[in-house]
Order: C-alpha cells, then sequence, then structure tokens
C-alpha cells in the first residue's frame, strides 16, 4: 500500500500540475507546464517530508502534518505570481481554486485506494471460497 501510495502521490502531483496549467491563463497567468509543475513540485515537497517524519513523533506527528499543509498552502501562495505569472491581485483566488481543486482531487483519490483496499480484502477467491459448496 506504501508503494501505491508513492506512485498516486506522483500521480497527483502530475494531475495537479496539468490543472494549474490549465487553470493559470483563466487568472491571466501564463500557460506553462514546466513552471506548473515546479510550482506543484516545490510546494508538495513539505507535505512529503512531514508524511515520512510524522509517524515517527507519535502524537505530535498530526500536528506537523497540519503544519506541512499550512506551508504548503502558503508556498502555493508566494510561488504563484513569480513561477506562474499572475497579477498581484488575482494570485488569492488562484490559491483558492488550486486548494479546493486538490481537496476534491484528494477525495477522489482517497475513495480509489478505499475501493482497492476492500476489493483486495474481500474479492477475488476468499469471497469465492466463501460461495462455493
Amino acid at each position: 500500500m506504501a508503494a501505491v501510495g508513492m506512485v498516486l502521490g506522483l500521480v497527483m502531483l502530475w494531475l495537479m500540475s496539468f490543472i494549474v496549467n490549465a487553470v493559470s491563463p483563466s487568472f491571466n497567468g501564463k500557460s506553462d507546464m514546466v513552471s506548473a509543475t515546479k510550482l506543484m513540485a516545490y510546494a508538495s515537497t513539505p507535505s512529503w517530508i512531514g508524511g515520512l517524519i510524522a509517524p515517527f513523533l507519535g502524537p505530535v506527528g498530526g500536528l506537523v502534518s497540519l503544519a506541512a499543509i499550512a506551508y504548503v498552502v502558503y508556498l502555493i501562495y508566494t510561488g504563484i505570481r513569480p513561477v506562474m505569472e499572475v497579477p498581484a491581485e488575482k494570485v488569492a483566488g488562484l490559491t483558492v481554486v488550486i486548494i479546493l481543486i486538490y481537496i476534491v482531487l484528494s477525495m477522489i483519490l482517497t475513495m480509489f485506494i478505499g475501493a482497492m483496499l476492500i476489493t483486495s480484502l474481500f474479492g477475488g477467491a476468499m469471497m469465492a471460497g466463501a460461495t462455493s459448496i
């Protein structure tokens, strides 16, 4: 599951880069996939590091994860203007759109992982053996 989570994390990074690239012109920013990927890779780094460190910190790990998420939002907010060349008055709006899209995409991927887990636990040979005589 850890390997699947890592792969899905990279897929999420690519999808968010694609979405930032597509949405940026609506906020008078440039459309450049390389710049969008740079922005999302740089901004995602704290959450990846927090995800690696948090399990070893026990109850404080949750706070570290929340701090990492807050820092990701800050990095997106501060990075949009120089990287995607979005005007200053539209940075906050684009940041909110990116965060909302990220939340929805995360929920979809979480449901996908949950469906995979349920299918692996209750599907296939186990269920076939339970229903055969």
